[in-house]
């Protein structure tokens, strides 16, 4: 079995190449899940939780903590429920927030974090994603100081991206894929 393991940096420059090809095909939609996942990854550095261990609320606002914007600080609550609640738990955005691209429909970045005419908050993926890559940019270079105040063993993890399955050719054998073990010509879809 062949395993890719990314160290903490690989692994955040993985996740950015990711959104940035969802944006390059037009795929603004997907691109926004990523950004609030990527935002929540981010913020997991700042807990003494394990990866495994449910943090979310924390972990996403611990997250935009790296931001620049100050606006991002004052929608703090918002995008956590609104944004991230929304699109991780139902793949919608909830009825406060208006989600545009540049790459779709043509947004103005400037537009972002400010409210439209029905008192909706905008929020334009590229500039998200901007203030991500800088965001992450920050927290990489907080790093390479040796008095960082972020969990070490999360940041010394290393992250499976992908896995290779063996197919088995018989029934007893087992299906080895992303850390588990499937049996009984379990299908992997």
């Amino acid at each position: 079995m062949k395993q890719k393991e990314l160290n903490t940096f690989e692994h955040l420059d993985n996740i950015m190449n990711t959104i940035q090809d969802l944006i390059d095909v037009k795929q603004d939609f997907t691109g926004f899940v990523m950004c609030c996942l990527a935002i929540e990854f981010l913020g997991s550095f700042s807990d003494e939780k394990t990866f495994d261990e449910s943090n979310s609320t924390n972990r996403f606002k611990n997250g935009l903590d790296h931001f620049k914007n100050s606006k991002y600080n004052m929608h703090k609550n918002l995008l956590y429920k609104e944004l991230r609640g929304g699109l991780v738990h139902q793949l919608r955005p909830l009825e406060t927030l208006f989600l545009t691209s540049h790459s779709v429909h043509n947004a103005n970045k400037e537009d972002h974090l400010s409210t439209n005419k029905e008192s909706k908050v905008i929020i334009v993926l590229e500039q998200l994603f901007e203030d991500l890559k800088d965001a992450i940019k920050k927290f990489k270079n907080k790093l390479k100081k040796p008095n960082h105040s972020f969990d070490r063993k999360k940041i010394e993890a290393k992250h499976i991206i992908i896995t290779e399955i063996n197919i088995p050719d018989s029934e007893s054998d087992a299906y080895f894929g992303t850390g588990h073990t499937l049996t009984n010509r379990t299908k992997i879809i």
